[in-house]
């Protein structure tokens, strides 16, 4: 097994493990969904696996790593792509005030004067296709209630809890507050799951038809209106995508080049941040050290 086929097959073992042991929390009120359709921490795992979530550079060896990512570390997260699903870090600051996290509504910190200061993705994972969409769905709200956990972004959680083996940290020890105010196991989740996979691809064909028809109407209409406004607004979208795709093309340059690059682990890096990161996580260290045992050189 290569290096990369390794990395992922560690990634989707830990990812699932920590999933695994959040629906295994003695929870109450949660979803029957969850255990009806996830049977055992091997089923999850497939399913996972199917899913082809992939975390963002440096999440996974954040959570490995013995201490606490810094601030900085979440506002280097990217932006979700189209075509994609993710799950969502957010940063919300208040002058005088501990930052506070998030991974899901905000509502409450906004109306208390915070503000929303970074917005980044933790994982994503390719669109499902519609017959695959309802436990796709179920499956993503199940990690992104595993990550809230890991990251403690959750509001008034005590640090001695139920749930704080899930933090490879100290939860007391963190720089920010959590916001997150309910758990995402217990909510309901959307989708149609007693239908069958044909049912469900006829239904996504016909919602994509129907909003592809009122998407050209209302952009015909918006540009009888205001059509100074709605040029302006195409613009500025014009830009952002501009922008964001020169970020995204400068991060993967820099990375192809291996300007930041591990040798030992044949990994490499959009910046030094992360690089740096990766060198003190327990998985690099071990890494090197069974190397050198081996008599091995990085180059």
């Amino acid at each position: 097994m290569d290096s990369k086929n390794q990395g992922s097959t560690e990634i989707l073992a830990f990812i699932t493990s920590l999933v695994w042991r959040t629906l295994c929390l003695p929870l109450a009120h949660i979803n029957g969904l969850f255990k009806q359709l996830i049977t055992s921490e091997e089923a999850l795992g497939h399913m996972l696996g199917d899913l082809g979530l992939k975390f963002a550079d440096g999440v996974y060896e954040a959570l490995l790593y013995s201490t606490a990512p810094e601030m900085e570390f979440f506002k280097t997260l990217p932006p979700l792509v189209l075509q994609t699903w993710g799950i969502y870090h957010l940063i919300l600051t208040r002058s005088g005030s501990t930052p506070l996290c998030y991974v899901g509504s905000v509502q409450w910190a906004i109306g208390k004067g915070y503000k929303i200061s970074s917005k980044g993705v933790l994982l994503k994972c390719p669109l499902p296709s519609p017959e695959d969409i309802p436990t796709s769905r179920l499956l993503i709200v199940a990690v992104e209630a595993a990550l809230s956990y890991a990251f403690w972004t959750h509001w008034k959680l005590p640090s001695e809890s139920k749930y704080s083996s899930l933090c490879p940290w100290s939860p007391s020890t963190l720089l920010w507050g959590g916001l997150c105010s309910y758990n995402p196991l217990v909510e309901g989740v959307e989708g149609s799951f007693h239908l069958t996979p044909e049912e469900l691809a006829d239904i996504d064909e016909k919602i994509r038809e129907k909003n592809k028809k009122y998407g050209i109407l209302y952009q015909k209409q918006q540009r009888q209106r205001s059509p100074d406004r709605m040029k302006a607004v195409s613009r500025q979208n014009n830009q952002r995508r501009t922008v964001l795709g020169l970020q995204q093309a400068a991060r993967q340059a820099i990375k192809d080049s291996k300007k930041f690059h591990c040798n030992f682990c044949n990994v490499s890096f959009p910046d030094k941040y992360l690089h740096a990161r990766h060198d003190n996580t327990k998985r690099h260290k071990a890494t090197v050290a069974k190397a050198i045992k081996m008599g091995k050189s990085p180059s």
